[in-house]
């Protein structure tokens, strides 16, 4: 009956056959289970371990984030719809910041906000010229 009991717990139990068919399964015992718990506890860490490395490697750390504290409040647009506004297509279109010809940065001036870091950094700023300013109204 022992044997049953075992079997059915471990969902190996057969049913109507003869004892002799049946294959016999070694028990763990309970030092085997914790052992085996250990293992596990361990390869999980490890695992763990791993993607958090991988994690940080492909980390970017762009620093604190940044306000537009000057956002001109008809050109803001917020969330997914930017996404959806410009795409490459749109981005290559965009007017320039200053007489120098620096592409306005779309992100600072239509969201409002960047991080301090940011590779474009140096066109987190107002228009200086009417002109400009105009252009990208009118392309916004």
């Amino acid at each position: 009956m022992e044997s049953d009991r075992y079997g059915i717990t471990r969902n190996t139990f057969q049913a109507n056959i003869p004892g002799y068919l049946v294959l016999l399964q070694k028990r763990k015992s309970d030092s085997d289970a914790e052992d085996g718990n250990k293992e596990a506890k361990k390869k999980h860490l490890k695992l763990a371990k791993e993607k958090e490395e991988r994690d940080k490697s492909n980390y970017n750390d762009l620093g604190n984030m940044v306000k537009n504290l000057n956002q001109v409040n008809d050109w803001k647009i917020i969330g997914s719809k930017y996404k959806k506004i410009f795409t490459k297509e749109a981005m290559t279109s965009t007017p320039a910041l200053n007489k120098s010809g620096v592409t306005t940065y779309n992100k600072w001036h239509i969201q409002s906000f960047c991080f301090e870091k940011c590779e474009r950094k140096a066109t987190h700023k107002a228009f200086l010229s009417a002109p400009h300013k105009a252009a990208y109204d009118k392309w916004v």
